[in-house]
């Protein structure tokens, strides 16, 4: 991964004890009873839950519809780097206090991906363990958390879900977005 600081840097908490399968989906293993044509009949609801299976649950951030950026989105947390010296860890533990009212424990080496748009390095994602729902959380004003299956979100961030998607499915560390340019 790169060696220049991004302005954003933001944190996938995931389920501290490992999640069963998404709701409305069955066990992850698969039939050996299955008709040889089963394949071929595969709809776009079973390749979903087969991608809920592979992102897991994760704690996200309910942006305000009174947001500047992106209201209405479901989002991962973290935010914009306040000083040219604040460090990504920094950054994430600030920004998770200051809209979580906590702090996870384990972010300080596990950078994950990083988010480029038009060639330019946007963010870098952390990886950490999320609060447990015994977690007291003390949300900014406006701000409301809750565990999602990023898949089935509608108001999911595209680029955080294709952050999601490049950690657990491409098994990537990158994420390149070009946005279009109208003529």
């Amino acid at each position: 991964m790169g060696d220049v600081w991004p302005r954003y840097c933001c944190v996938v908490l995931v389920r501290p004890a490992a999640p069963g399968p998404a709701p409305g989906t069955t066990a992850t293993h698969e039939s050996t009873a299955a008709p040889a044509h089963a394949e071929a009949e595969e709809t776009a609801a079973v390749s979903l839950a087969r991608l809920d299976q592979r992102i897991p649950e994760v704690y996200c951030e309910v942006r305000p519809a009174t947001a500047a950026v992106k209201p209405g989105s479901i989002v991962c947390f973290g935010g914009k780097r306040e000083l040219p010296d604040e460090t990504p860890q920094a950054c994430i533990a600030r920004e998770c206090e200051e809209e979580l009212g906590w702090i996870p424990e384990n972010v300080a080496a596990s950078r994950v991906c990083e988010l480029y748009v038009d060639g330019k390095l946007i963010a870098w994602f952390f990886r950490a363990i999320g609060p447990t729902d015994a977690t007291p959380l003390k949300f900014e004003p406006g701000v409301v958390g809750r565990w999602v299956w990023p898949v089935k979100e509608p108001n999911m961030s595209g680029w955080h879900l294709a952050v999601l998607r490049a950690i657990y499915i491409d098994k990537t560390d990158r994420v390149d977005i070009t946005l279009q340019v109208a003529h």
